[in-house]
């Protein structure tokens, strides 16, 4: 009986041994299979997933910082106020150019005031405020200078409401007939502004004519077609 019990036995101990080896094989298999999932660049279901999460990761600080980016050129954009004027004003030609089509505005304008081109291309500080005030009065009828007002105060307030693009202090319309060419600058850029009005007004007028300033021309005044165009 003693035999076949130890030969039970050790018929019995390589069975478990049998048993114990697929174990670590399954053991082997996972440990590999978790290897490849942590090597990287292994297409697997699971490296997808975590490739993906570091992607929407990335994404996320680049919408923000291309937000914040925006908000920082919007806040520290630079003012128009400090362009730098690159208008020729030094130059001869360009400023008789200048003066040229100014004059002639102010004359299809009717302009009421005695002027020449030697006035306005040396504008004392009467003929500017004339000029000024009679071109400001196009965007704005009831605009006036004002008893005790002064001129300079006036007209900065003025320009910064138009938005003027340059460089715009009290010092520099402080003497503006002593000025010539930041004067003429000032008023060249005023009339711009209001040619640029005055070609809106034809749209105006086929509304309501009486809303127009004084001197601006209406809608029966336009013989090229404007009218048609619109």
């Amino acid at each position: 009986g003693r035999l076949l019990h130890v030969m039970d036995t050790r018929k019995a101990r390589p069975a478990k041994k049998n048993l114990t080896t697929p174990r670590s094989q399954i053991q082997r298999r996972s440990s590999s299979l978790g290897t490849v999932r942590s090597t990287p660049g292994v297409m697997t279901g699971h490296s997808s997933r975590s490739a993906r999460t570091p992607a929407t990761s990335a994404t996320r600080p680049r919408r923000s910082s291309s937000m914040s980016q925006l908000d920082r050129l919007s806040q520290g954009a630079p003012r128009q106020a400090s362009l730098k004027d690159q208008r020729p004003f030094q130059d001869k030609a360009y400023i008789a150019e200048s003066v040229e089509k100014l004059y002639a505005f102010l004359q299809e304008q009717a302009y009421p005031h005695h002027t020449t081109r030697q006035l306005l291309a040396r504008m004392s500080t009467r003929e500017f405020e004339n000029v000024f005030t009679f071109l400001f009065k196009l965007l704005e009828p009831n605009f006036a200078v004002g008893r005790g007002a002064r001129l300079e105060d006036v007209v900065l307030e003025r320009l910064r409401t138009l938005q003027y693009p340059y460089p715009l202090h009290k010092s520099m319309l402080t003497g503006i007939g002593s000025q010539p060419h930041k004067a003429l600058a000032i008023i060249t850029w005023l009339a711009d502004v209001v040619k640029y009005h005055i070609s809106l007004s034809p749209l105006d007028d086929f509304f309501c004519s009486s809303d127009l300033p004084s001197g601006s021309p209406g809608a029966q005044q336009w013989g090229d077609g404007h009218m048609g165009k619109l």
